[in-house]
């Protein structure tokens, strides 16, 4: 008796690819649809003090809105660009690291060292504010991270 693992091989894939399509193929498919979505999405262009940037998601640390006019601080440097924080953030929606905090500030919690009731501490030293509008939403994404507990802003999950 012969024995030819190319031949085992393909008829075990055929088998599989018969038998199993119809139920895996849908949700394999939708797997890749929502990676390729946000594998497209890890950057934003925009135009800033005349020159088009590319800006990817998890360079940014901070967002910080006055005068109509959004900073938007990396590692690298700072871009002023002329978008609302309503846009930016649904520009970001894909990206769940960055997160609404204050009506002036989104924050990137990869950069949060430290948390309180009223503010952030990032990795540069530089405190970001939480509105007490934003407080209930920061706490609900704090304890999704932190497994329920939410010992930073001082309230337990019981």
């Amino acid at each position: 008796m012969f024995y030819f693992p190319e031949l085992f091989e393909l008829n075990l894939t055929y088998y599989f690819l018969l038998e199993r399509t119809e139920e895996l193929l849908p949700k394999a498919l939708e797997i890749v649809r929502k990676n390729l979505r946000i594998m497209e999405r890890q950057y934003l262009v925009c135009n800033s003090r005349y020159q088009k940037v590319k800006i990817f998601f998890e360079n940014v640390i901070y967002i910080e809105h006055n005068n109509h006019v959004s900073v938007v601080y990396t590692n690298e440097e700072c871009y002023h660009i002329r978008r609302s924080l309503n846009e930016l953030e649904t520009e970001f929606a894909l990206y769940p690291s960055l997160l609404r905090c204050h009506v002036s500030y989104i924050v990137n919690m990869t950069y949060v060292m430290t948390a309180d009731r009223k503010t952030f501490r990032l990795k540069n030293g530089r405190t970001i504010p939480i509105s007490r509008s934003y407080s209930g939403k920061v706490r609900q994404v704090l304890e999704e991270r932190n497994g329920g507990q939410n010992m930073i802003l001082g309230h337990q999950k019981d």
